[in-house]
């Protein structure tokens, strides 16, 4: 075991014998044994360990690995080693549970049906890495089915907006995700951030909203690409994750109020003002090699160390995620946000894609913070000409997807690939067209996305411009 570190360990194991040879590891400060799962969560919120380890045989109700999850959310620093014993991999039940503890940011799960105290000892010192149990995760995704989906579930999309009731939740946390990239999630994180930031209600101080926009990946650029910020690598991802990993010790935060100081103060000096906007900062991603990735030890828990900061800091805080919830960034922020909204499309194979994730987020527990967004939006109908309504009606449009199975929460209107363009070339996002009538429509709708998440005060609307020759032909005549 290193010489410079003392583990402080709570054991909860219902096993005597065990808890007893544990406090005869070197390095291991026992604080005391748990006797029952009732008085697992008072005894780590008094105790304050590093370590816990428990496993199903602790006296008590319920499931040890559910009771993990919600300890994890709560105890975001301390590391939690489970016993799990022998596991049969066509236990699919058993295997989903493991899953979720890996996905939690959970990796420390010992399975063996024999208990090896030299194996424990080893796991203490030299922490799981995730890719190690990444197969119990993946089995979560790979089993769902579309099948699963059963509509009553989406009744709550039906409901006014409102925030998630889990108190382990940062109530102004934002996610845009997708299942798959390429739908516009980096679009709508964009606009959202911007909408609010220029058009939301000020508050009592008379102030606009304070906005963070963050693209939660270390392997992209996203957000700083249409946003047309040019990349610092002394201001980005890679940079925050740098700083953040002094304060932490195999997934133990050790800062002290000096060393939190002077990361929290990187940390927001990694948040970019954006152009003409005081009251818009955005984080952007970077680009980094696996190597790389592998060298910092990003573990779940930095994440949640920079939304704890940006929360406390800023009115609203928007995150673009990546797009696979398997990625180390992705359920845990899932988890902490007070709303994630999931984009698709009209492409059939996407929407049968979301309907069999939703049997994944289901199991997760996310769905009632889960909210659905039609971007691309086609309708049968003149406006949509352009995109070749007036060739070939549209067979399936958002309208059907509504009636088949649930409501969704915005529908965005397609915009022409040369605005698109334009806007991305620009730097400057859609929602902020200034009397341009030809956006107007996919402008609205973005902002009233936006009011779902911060009340908005809309512009007056673009109006048509008479031509010259038009005019003319009005004025009195002398």
């Amino acid at each position: 075991m290193e010489k410079e570190r003392e583990y402080k360990i709570l054991v909860a194991t219902g096993i005597e014998a065990l808890d007893l040879s544990v406090a005869e590891l070197k390095q291991c400060n026992v604080l005391g044994r748990c006797q029952n799962k009732e008085t697992l969560r008072e005894e780590i919120r008094k105790l304050q360990p590093h370590l816990v380890l428990l496993s199903d045989l602790l006296p008590g109700d319920g499931s040890i690995p559910e009771l993990l999850i919600q300890l994890k959310r709560e105890h975001h620093y301390v590391r939690f080693i489970y016993l799990a014993g022998q596991i049969d991999l066509r236990n699919q039940d058993r295997i989903d549970e493991l899953g979720r503890l890996v996905l939690s940011g959970i990796y420390d799960i010992y399975i063996s049906e024999d208990i090896n105290l030299e194996a424990i000892e080893k796991l203490i010192q030299y922490p799981t890495k995730e890719e190690t149990v990444s197969y119990l995760a993946q089995n979560i995704l790979n089993n769902a089915s579309a099948n699963e989906f059963v509509k009553e579930d989406f009744l709550l999309q039906e409901l006014p907006f409102a925030k998630n009731a889990d108190d382990t939740s940062f109530d102004n946390l934002y996610v845009f995700t997708s299942i798959k990239p390429g739908t516009g999630k980096s679009f709508l994180s964009v606009n959202m951030a911007c909408g609010i930031a220029a058009y939301g209600r000020t508050k009592t101080d008379g102030t606009k909203p304070k906005v963070a926009l963050v693209e939660a990946d270390l392997q992209t650029l996203s957000i700083g690409t249409i946003l047309n910020i040019e990349e610092d690598k002394r201001k980005n991802m890679k940079a925050a994750m740098e700083a953040i990993s002094t304060v932490f010790d195999k997934g133990n935060l050790i800062a002290d109020a000096d060393s939190a100081a002077i990361v929290k103060r990187i940390l927001l000096n990694c948040m970019i003002p954006y152009k003409g906007y005081d009251n818009l900062h955005v984080l952007t991603g970077s680009t980094l090699t696996p190597e790389e990735i592998s060298s910092l030890r990003i573990t779940p828990e930095y994440y949640i160390y920079l939304l704890e900061i940006l929360q406390e800091e800023y009115d609203i805080v928007i995150v673009d995620t990546n797009s696979s919830m398997f990625h180390v960034t992705t359920y845990p922020i899932l988890q902490k946000a007070a709303n994630c909204f999931y984009i698709l499309n009209l492409d059939i194979n996407n929407i049968r894609n979301n309907l069999r994730y939703y049997g994944t987020l289901k199991k997760l527990g996310l769905l009632p913070k889960i909210r659905w967004v039609m971007n691309e939006n086609i309708e049968n109908t003149k406006e949509f000409k352009e995109h070749g309504v007036e060739e070939e009606k549209l067979e399936f449009t958002a309208m059907d997807f509504e009636t088949r199975y649930f409501k969704l929460s915005a529908k965005i209107p397609v915009i022409a690939k040369s605005v698109f363009l334009n806007r991305n070339l620009n730097g400057t996002p859609l929602v902020l067209d200034d009397k341009i009538v030809y956006t107007q429509n996919a402008k609205n709708a973005l902002l009233d996305l936006a009011a779902q998440i911060w009340p908005i005060d809309k512009p007056e609307p673009a109006k048509e411009k008479k031509g010259f020759f038009l005019f003319r032909k009005n004025r009195k005549k002398r």
